[in-house]
């Protein structure tokens, strides 16, 4: 059975497009046109090279961001249980 937060976190990112605020458009935008340019410029070898570390980056950050969206889920639980609930669920 997959842990209900992992199911929330995979959710979070399947519709991570709709859930960023619009201050985040100028900079995926400018991303996307930088990554562009540089895969113009690339050799088919150094294009096979960057995509494959593009893919441990994205793997790395993925388990990154998966470790700080648990945490912060067992931070509020915490939080509950504490005397007077300084947070209640």
């Amino acid at each position: 059975m997959t842990d209900p937060l992992d199911i929330l976190f995979e959710d979070l990112l399947d519709h991570l497009d709709e859930n960023l605020p619009s201050a985040c458009w100028p900079l995926c935008q400018q991303e996307s046109r930088l990554e562009d340019a540089l895969l113009a410029a690339l050799t088919p070898e150094q294009t096979e090279l960057l995509k494959a570390y593009q893919a441990a980056a994205w793997r790395h950050t993925k388990q990154e961001e998966r470790f700080l969206f648990r945490s912060g889920f067992r931070l509020a639980r915490e939080l509950s249980l504490l005397p007077g609930g300084l947070l209640r669920l």
